[in-house]
């Protein structure tokens, strides 16, 4: 008996379109030791070019971003300048806010840091929302064909994941930013990552004494040096899916003159328990100040994106409006002996429900900055000051989870 098939026709969502063009470049931030980076691939056949926006974390989010977009001699010239233009904001938007600079890697490094995050990503696939794993599902089918192409290509040569890494790594890096990342992606459990900052290897990091609790986030470390040459003592505040934890480190780098950057030779955990809510918002206390605003004309049409600063902006959904986050252009925020997660953000601007704007920094230079941007903006006179505040605590982010919540509520 005859065995019927179905072919997938080039209007399908199953079409290995990769395989009808070559490989043509491939783009990606130097970020891997934050973690993160954001990838763009472009494939060319002809006049023709497929171009694949990625972004790509390396602990429990795997490939969490992903766009295609194609243009070909038979569009419509207006629909391809669309479709370059859409996909030129969209790679803004998903590298830009991670602080890295633009470099070019092969074919088989970016092949191989997919694959990396794919197989990274299966132990925490189940534990995120039904609507993230289908994202994932139908990324990935879009994603394996790719690879499948990738891998026929004349173009292909097979890395290994710690060249791959390496790829995509800061090249020069000073000595507390070895330590503030060499921390961050120990309490990501991203071994590799951590490997390139250390004379250890993955394996080694791996079994190192009190230090086997599940993936935690870096939020704030601090960081002494020791009396003995190349020692350091580290006090670190982390968050995992079940509480806070508080851990002191020591760590010995090895120092060497000549050598281009200290690498960590040895890491101890002399201390790791849990910390309190409480605990750590005493420690975490910050200053922030806030501008108030209420929209006083037409706020249902209200556009932000006027703004210049607010325009590179990351926006989200938050119970009480539309959050526009605002990220320093590079991560100098790494190298200090004091360490905050925070720190990369310039400031935020919220759109309440109830037609207010009001936005926030951590710094008095950078909130003026951004009152005088909006100043100078068509939107200025659509907004009337009601305030200027400065917190010794964190408040912006509670507001945002208050639904309908006016500022002065918080005021109260």
């Amino acid at each position: 008996m005859n065995e019927l098939y179905a072919v997938e026709g080039k209007q399908s969502f199953l079409y290995n379109h990769f395989k009808d063009c070559k490989w043509d470049s491939c783009v990606a931030t130097d970020t891997r030791l934050m973690g993160v980076i954001a990838m763009k691939i472009t494939w060319k056949s002809g006049r023709s070019k497929i171009y694949q926006i990625l972004h790509l974390d390396f602990s429990e989010y795997g490939i969490d971003d992903y766009l295609e977009y194609f243009t070909d001699p038979t569009m419509a010239e207006v629909s391809m300048l669309h479709s370059r233009y859409e996909c030129q904001e969209q790679w803004k938007r998903v590298s830009e806010s991670l602080g890295g600079r633009e470099i070019s890697i092969s074919l088989g490094a970016a092949v191989r840091l997919i694959e990396m995050v794919i197989e990274t990503n299966k132990g925490y696939f189940h534990y995120h929302d039904v609507d993230i794993q289908e994202f994932r599902r139908d990324t990935l089918k879009r994603i394996r064909l790719m690879l499948e192409a990738a891998k026929e290509d004349s173009e292909y040569e097979e890395w290994t994941p710690e060249e791959a890494t390496r790829a995509v790594c800061l090249k020069n890096v000073s000595m507390y930013e070895t330590i503030n990342y060499f921390v961050m992606r120990m309490c990501d459990k991203d071994y590799i990552g951590a490997s390139v900052l250390s004379t250890m290897t993955p394996e080694m990091l791996q079994s190192i004494p009190k230090w086997q609790y599940r993936m935690m986030t870096l939020i704030h470390n601090r960081t002494t040096k020791g009396k003995a040459p190349g020692e350091f003592f580290c006090t670190s505040q982390m968050e995992a899916d079940d509480g806070y934890f508080y851990a002191r480190l020591i760590l010995r780098l090895d120092m060497t003159k000549g050598k281009r950057m200290a690498l960590v030779s040895s890491m101890e955990c002399t201390y790791f328990n849990r910390f309190s809510e409480i605990e750590m918002a005493m420690q975490m206390r910050r200053p922030e100040y806030v501008s108030a605003y209420k929209i006083v004309k037409d706020p249902e049409h209200f556009d932000l994106d006027r703004s210049m600063m607010a325009s590179d902006s990351q926006i989200s959904p938050v119970p009480n409006g539309i959050l526009y986050l605002l990220y320093n252009n590079d991560n100098t925020h790494v190298d200090t002996s004091n360490y905050y997660m925070n720190n990369d953000v310039y400031g935020a601007y919220l759109i309440t429900r109830a037609d207010e704007l009001v936005i926030m920094s951590s710094e008095v230079m950078k909130i003026s900055s951004m009152e005088m941007d909006l100043a100078a903006t068509f939107i200025s006179g659509n907004l009337e000051l009601t305030g200027r505040y400065k917190f010794d605590s964190q408040v912006f982010q509670t507001f945002c989870e208050m639904p309908g919540a006016t500022f002065e509520d918080i005021l109260r």
